[in-house]
């Protein structure tokens, strides 16, 4: 029995760590999340941050004024509201900032209207100040009694949370509210603005099957081939947020009629925003470099509209041999001229058949005033190829004219060069040339 008992007390102590151990935002977060930003672990994305060059650049003396400028007009007047009407100095919550940080935006029972709103919820995680942030809580609570702030207590699961009312309008007649939530569970801080994404985290949280984001297919596609890796995120689940926009457009139609030259659905489906899935963006720092990357998930086989515009084809994007080996900058879009102005004329088609009329007539009228047999889309348009390339090299040393850009290269593939370049001249001469041009 003596056995047993020092058994299970092992086990238990053993689990500890990882009872305490916040779970990541999407395991976390129900399903009807539309956005979230999470940092994985604060201390360790800082430390990183902090090696970096880019840290390094941000530490240095000489940054000092900028720094102290961007917290004066930034942090310090943007929370000073809380700090002075509600006894809320948020630097105090950062301070115990050790593990995960997230905000997240749910849709709850928001339907794009007047009459509902999205629940928000800011999640910190005090990995080992626990007890601190409990103190600081109680701090807290004990300012605002004493100012005479309205707080008001409401359990939801067992976790007790403090309920006040922030003036957003700065005004003392009161104006907009806002309802602000905010509470402890195990190391964890969670301010919210209404009770349902509460309720819906903390079930989470105590082993509840309630659906969560990390079981939505769009996110589990985001986090295979984006997500796993990266300390820090934020991703947009742009389905819901497009049917929203449906419902909206569809209320004004039904309000104001004749509003919009164009049927507000049929734009959004010439636009080809049903086709995306979700929207990302994800950070790496590390000390020899970090990386930005920023990626629209729609399915090949949905890509029209905007997506179909902007899709690059498959072919080699290395730099050439005469590029430059001192070149400091180089890019390289393989876009496909003739295609893109297709599909350009394809969106406005699909938006209204009318404003394709315009755009039409538009572009004929172009060059005529030069060349009254100027064509656009035969002399230029349909000329250009699938290539554009520039590269740009160090400034120019000792000239101060030239010390903020280097000198630069631009080239753009052409089926036909020669009738490019002449349709380019032509077009070139009809434009008015402010100034003085005689030094030029």
């Amino acid at each position: 029995m003596r056995k047993t008992i020092f058994t299970l007390a092992l086990t238990a102590w053993l689990a500890l760590p990882a009872l305490a151990e916040l779970p990541a935002a999407a395991k976390m977060l129900p399903r009807d999340t539309l956005a979230v930003i999470t940092v994985k672990d604060w201390k360790t994305a800082a430390d990183a941050l902090r090696d970096s060059p880019g840290g390094k650049l941000w530490a240095d003396p000489a940054m000092k004024p900028f720094r102290d400028n961007l917290e004066a007009n930034l942090l310090n007047k943007t929370l000073e509201s809380l700090k002075q009407d509600h006894k809320i100095d948020v630097k105090d919550y950062l301070a115990l900032l050790q593990g995960q940080l997230t905000v997240a935006v749910t849709q709850d029972d928001w339907k794009g209207d007047d009459d509902s709103e999205p629940g928000w919820i800011f999640i910190l995680d005090t990995k080992n100040k626990e007890s601190e942030l409990r103190n600081q809580l109680a701090e807290v609570r004990k300012k605002l009694t004493e100012s005479d702030q309205s707080v008001k207590t409401e359990r939801i699961r067992d976790v007790e949370f403090s309920r006040i009312s922030l003036n957003m309008s700065g005004s003392a007649s009161g104006g907009d509210e806002l309802d602000l939530f905010f509470g402890q569970t195990g190391s964890a801080l969670l301010v919210a603005n209404s009770t349902p994404p509460l309720e819906k985290v903390l079930a989470r949280l105590s082993g509840s099957s309630l659906p969560s984001l990390s079981e939505d297919p769009n996110f589990q596609s985001s986090e295979a081939a984006w997500l796993r890796e990266v300390p820090f995120y934020g991703w947009l689940n742009t389905g819901p947020i497009v049917s929203l926009m449906k419902s909206v457009f569809n209320q004004m139609a039904a309000e104001e009629e004749d509003a919009l030259p164009f049927e507000p659905q049929t734009a959004i489906r010439a636009l080809g925003f049903e086709g995306l899935k979700a929207a990302l963006f994800s950070v790496n720092v590390a000390r020899d470099g970090s990386y930005f990357n920023l990626n629209l998930q729609v399915p090949e086989g949905q890509r029209t509209g905007l997506f179909k515009l902007i899709q690059a084809d498959a072919k080699d994007s290395s730099p050439p041999p005469f590029v430059p080996a001192d070149t400091m900058e180089f890019q390289r879009l393989r876009l496909d001229g003739v295609k893109l102005w297709a599909n350009l004329e394809d969106i406005i088609k699909g938006i209204s058949p009318e404003m394709f009329g315009f755009v039409q007539m538009m572009t004929s009228m172009v060059g005529k005033e030069a060349d009254p047999e100027f064509d656009l889309k035969r002399s230029l348009i349909n000329n250009l190829g699938d290539d554009i390339l520039t590269f740009s090299k160090a400034p120019v040393a000792g000239n101060s004219a030239k010390m903020e850009t280097g000198p630069s290269l631009t080239l753009i593939g052409s089926r036909n060069p020669e009738q490019l370049l002449s349709s380019i001249l032509t077009l070139t001469s009809t434009l008015p040339l402010g100034g003085d041009t005689k030094d030029s």
